[in-house]
């Protein structure tokens, strides 16, 4: 066969030349991943040092403190919400000056970590407890909070009686307390880019005195590093390094504001397309004047507001309040980045399977046809996730009626996607805009998600209810029992990886289980999984999957895929699972076999519980299982190629250096050419 060189000349056509804004990006980028990756490829430590005590019992005194770190395979990525770490512990230690608590003596509570744009731990929830306890025994307790903004955290630390479970509320004495919270350092700081996003508001269409119609609120929010792309409507409060925001008359800003809501969505380069920012006055009285900021927007037909004014303060300093004097627009404003990312316009083709029943003007045969258009790719693994903010622009045609940006509502648009980042399940919800109560309503209605249980296309027309995209019945129609699929422009490249899972022994079974057995199973996907991926359902991912109990076997085509959601460490492997396996065909009543596997850090652990037992009306309900087999632990992963795995040796700072030149040269050439 003959060879062909990526570069060949006679395929030229796939290879579209870059612009010199295209080469200046992939030149920067790759000199900020030669500086920072030695410490990607490191593990970090993150060191906590608390302020003094304002509060103590003996034996704590005034001039201890809380301390600690925590150590993770890698660094924690930037704009990570305030989310659950544990599964990605590799080591974790704190001391309060009296007792400490490490991994192997802890109950983990509670361990949410939040980053600012560069990495940095800026939000946390910790709450430990001594292991083993025995109910109201003495039980050790270390407690730390911290935020962003003026409302500061505190540490809480004593030793009190245990309640019935490790984790009950429990009444410290002796104990001891700070009035604010400490601060977090990391041994592998990450670069930033501050990067400045601006807004400017649409013109007053309501005003009172002192504000004036033409006027508008303008402002600007700092992060440490760009905004990512396809981030869903998320709180970025604890990524915020600064903002201001002016109506005409007063100004918010950092220092004298309560963040009551700062959430943003971005589409697919970065772009804030999606955002509810509600900021209050600091300080505040109830009873008192009090000025707030609101501003809301969102992509498609129904657009957001900005409303600013002054009220009466209520107890809380974020409570509703009528505002008087007031002003608003009747329309959302824009936002701009002083670091904007290049668009990689990708599209995503649906070809809806034939219609299996109809009525005219539809017609059996006929189906649903759709594009999808974005600014950048789908991440891979992305779970069912609300898309709207990201959309560039969609086509959907039934065969009778189109559907696009321009003329809809988006009623529901949520994608999930694979290992390659392509989309593998939906839940697509589309009406005709404009629309009026009674008249005729278009809608087109698409649903997807792997394994057995399909999902399928709906689109008609019926009258049209009080809410544009309440229940309505459709006549004329046309629907398919199966569904289609997609296909995109901008595949990511195949890395198949295999994950297997090795039981612990059974140490209770029922013939023809045996103790000392065990569960094994493996699993496939496109893509090696992500790292600090938080508990997640990665079904939409799964290429195939087998799992054995020593009995039966549950594989992807005879298996309904109840549940399976896996955690994964800084270097990706799996850490946290929990999965639901039950056989596929069923009737109910009938014997349905099953198997379930659930792994916690430790000292929580996890369980295997496989066996038969009379299938429940739906599925995956409940059932007891007589045989069954269940271990007293969970289990251990591990990952390798599904094909092979090659040792790459590591680059040091030298040779990543040599690379990046490299790929300079290789983009310069390209330029020239």
């Amino acid at each position: 066969m003959e060879s062909m060189s990526l570069l060949d000349p006679k395929d030229r056509r796939r290879w579209p030349v870059p612009s010199r804004r295209w080469v200046t990006l992939i030149l920067a980028t790759a000199a900020t991943a030669a500086l920072a990756a030695p410490a990607f490829c490191q593990t970090t430590t993150y060191s906590f040092t608390g302020v003094s005590y304002t509060a103590v019992q003996p034996p704590y005194l005034a001039t201890q403190r809380l301390s600690g770190s925590f150590t993770v395979a890698a660094p924690l990525p930037a704009f990570r919400p305030l989310s659950d770490l544990a599964p990605a512990l590799a080591a974790m230690s704190f001391h309060d000056g009296v007792e400490g608590q490490s991994l192997a003596d802890s109950f983990i509570c509670r361990f949410e970590i939040a980053t600012d744009g560069a990495g940095a731990v800026t939000q946390w929830r910790i709450l430990l407890r001594r292991s083993p306890y025995n109910p109201l025994d003495p039980q050790h307790s270390i407690e730390t909070l911290g935020n962003v903004g003026i409302l500061q955290g505190a540490d809480f630390v004593g030793t009190g009686p245990a309640g019935v479970n490790p984790c009950d509320p429990i009444v410290a004495a002796p104990a001891a307390s700070s009035a604010a919270q400490g601060s977090w350092i990391s041994d592998h700081p990450q670069p930033s880019l501050p990067t400045i996003y601006t807004y400017a508001g649409r013109p007053y269409t309501s005003a009172a005195p002192p504000y004036s119609l033409g006027g508008q609120l303008s402002g600007s929010v700092t992060f440490a590093n760009p905004l990512p792309a396809f981030l869903p409507l998320a709180d970025v409060t604890p990524a915020l390094a600064g903002f201001a925001f002016s109506d005409g008359v007063e100004s918010r800003t950092f220092a004298n504001s309560f963040v009551c809501r700062f959430e943003v969505a971005t589409d697919g380069a970065g772009a804030i397309s999606r955002w509810h920012i509600t900021l209050a006055r600091s300080p505040y009285n109830p009873g008192d004047p009090h000025h707030v900021i609101e501003s809301f927007g969102q992509p498609g037909v129904l657009s957001g507001i900005d409303v600013a004014g002054t009220g009466t303060a209520g107890p809380g300093p974020c409570d509703a309040i009528a505002l008087a004097p007031m002003a608003s627009s009747s329309a959302q404003g824009s936002w701009i980045s002083s670091q904007p990312l290049p668009p990689d316009p990708s599209t995503y083709n649906y070809t809806g399977d034939p219609y299996t029943s109809a009525t005219p003007p539809y017609s059996l045969g006929g189906a649903v046809q759709g594009s999808l258009t974005l600014a950048g790719p789908l991440p891979p693994y992305l779970p069912l996730t609300d898309v709207t903010p990201a959309i560039v622009a969609f086509a959907f045609d039934d065969g009778v009626e189109t559907r696009t940006l321009a003329d809809s509502f988006l009623c529901a648009f949520e994608v999930a996607t694979d290992g390659t980042g392509n989309i593998t399940r939906w839940r697509i919800s589309l009406r005709r805009f404009p629309y009026n109560t009674g008249d005729p309503h278009h809608a087109i209605d698409s649903n997807g998600q792997p394994g057995v249980v399909q999902g399928a296309d709906f689109a008609g027309s019926g009258t049209a209810p009080a809410d544009p995209c309440g229940v309505m019945a459709l006549s004329p129609f046309g629907s398919s029992n199966t569904q289609g699929i997609w296909q995109t422009d901008h595949p990511l490249p195949l890395v198949p990886t295999l994950y297997r899972y090795t039981g612990a022994p059974y140490v209770s079974a029922l013939p023809p289980y045996a103790s000392g057995g065990n569960l094994t199973g493996s699993l496939a996907v496109d893509h090696p999984l992500p790292p600090f991926l938080p508990l997640t359902d990665i079904t939409p991912a799964i290429v195939g999957l087998a799992f054995s109990d020593g009995v039966a076997t549950r594989a992807l085509a005879d298996s309904f895929l109840c549940r399976f959601e896996v955690a994964t460490d800084g270097a990706g492997a799996i850490t946290r699972w929990q999965i639901g396996l039950r056989e596929f065909p069923y009737a109910p009543l009938s014997p349905q076999h099953a198997i379930e596997s659930s792994g916690l850090p430790d000292p929580f652990g996890g369980i295997d519980l496989v066996g038969t037992g009379d299938a429940n009306a739906a599925p995956c309900g409940t059932t007891s299982l007589d045989p069954y087999a269940s271990s007293g632990m969970h289990g251990t992963w591990t990952n390798e190629s599904a094909t092979s795995v090659v040792e790459i040796p590591a680059l040091d700072r030298r040779g990543i250096l040599i690379l990046v030149l490299a790929l300079g040269a290789l983009a310069m050439s390209r330029l020239r050419a």
